[in-house]
């Protein structure tokens, strides 16, 4: 009889750098299993829907690349979207989660900066105060990112199937969405790396550059399929800790806000007060999750209710909220929600906008059609 494999406990998933190996000292073995985990779901994320070649030996990854390449690769068609989403959903439902997850997601990134969308192995010093990880509180953007996360994949689980969505709507959501929608979704909306099974894995075609080192895990040096193996391993460690089902990376997200409330008061005054490149890392991989989870909810809505009512929807909170609310500033036209809603026109998914708001010039990038 074979032996079984030893399983893996979290504290395998910590880099031997010095970095992990001076927070593990400091007692995040918890934080450091998340953050690395986060971390390595998106650099496949980001490497695997690069735009090019150049842009992996450089690792100058842009959030609005990547998520552009995401919808374009899969070729995501609305209708196909709105042959899974049920016909007992009431539309004022899934604007309420919309508005919230508008609403954390904006709290969550402020101050509105261009550096969100670099998705680069780099931290540009020249950002100064406005640097993601300076921006605040750092335990309180993980949670704010974790309820913007959470309301968008509850409009997403009410969308499919409203009648088992659970009635206290916290973290189940994420076991509802994990057991019962995605494979609903799954080569519709949802695809690599978002879904992570054995099958899904075992047909990916990678890009050409995915065979060169420069496409290696930086901080381990990790192959893709390396990389892959250390999230499927590190799934599920957290499976046999935790829960039943399949995992995801929400999970994660969850426990993540879990630690980031209830942690011990001495490492979270050192943790904000060193301001580390962890911080400001992991806020960019939120950010960056984040970004599509509100995509994925944006487009369960035009598919249901059509670009009309999307636009009507975000021109109201655009006047009621974001115009009058001096955090924003004047240049509102790097909000999360207003590059979607711009990527969305450029990919054909509705035929107009609302650039009228837009009063400098776009700094964002779109692909070649």
């Amino acid at each position: 009889m074979k032996n079984k494999p030893t399983q893996k406990n979290r504290t395998d998933f910590i880099f031997d750098c010095s970095a992990d190996q001076y927070y593990k000292d400091k007692g995040f073995s918890d934080y450091l299993f998340f953050h690395n985990s986060i971390d390595v779901f998106s650099w496949i994320l980001k490497l695997f829907y690069a735009e090019n070649r150049e842009t992996v030996k450089k690792r100058t990854f842009r959030l609005e690349i990547t998520f552009q390449n995401y919808f374009i690769k899969n070729k995501i068609k609305l209708n196909k979207i709105a042959n899974e989403i049920s016909s007992d959903i009431k539309k004022e439902d899934l604007e309420g989660f919309l508005l919230r997850g508008w609403y954390n997601e904006l709290v969550a990134g402020y101050p509105a900066t261009t550096y969100y969308l670099d998705m680069g192995v780099n931290l540009e010093s020249k950002i100064g105060y406005k640097h993601p990880g300076n921006q605040g509180d750092f335990t309180w953007k993980i949670v704010q990112h974790y309820y913007s996360i959470l309301d968008f994949t509850r409009l997403i689980v009410m969308s499919v199937n409203p009648n088992i969505y659970p009635k206290n709507a916290g973290y189940r959501i994420s076991k509802v969405y994990n057991n019962n929608i995605k494979n609903k979704l799954k080569n519709r909306l949802l695809f690599y790396p978002f879904i992570f099974d054995k099958k899904t894995i075992s047909n990916i075609v990678y890009p050409k550059y995915c065979d060169f080192w420069y496409s290696n895990y930086p901080r381990e040096t990790l192959s893709i399929k390396e990389a892959e193996k250390f999230l499927s391993d590190s799934y599920s460690c957290f499976k046999n800790g935790n829960v039943k089902g399949q995992i995801d990376v929400l999970d994660y997200l969850y426990e993540l806000r879990t630690w980031a409330n209830y942690m011990q008061i001495g490492p979270l005054l050192e943790l904000n007060t060193r301001k580390s490149g962890y911080m400001k890392f992991m806020l960019k991989n939120l950010s960056a999750i984040n970004f599509f989870f509100a995509g994925f909810a944006e487009i369960i809505y035009i598919a249901k209710f059509g670009e009309e009512s999307y636009l009507s929807l975000l021109g109201s909170f655009s006047r009621d909220y974001i115009e009058k609310v001096d955090m924003f500033g004047k240049e509102n036209f790097i909000l999360p929600l207003y590059v979607r809603l711009r990527i969305y026109k450029h990919l054909g998914y509705i035929s107009s906008g609302i650039e009228n708001i837009f009063n400098k010039t776009d700094p964002i990038e779109l692909v070649n059609l």
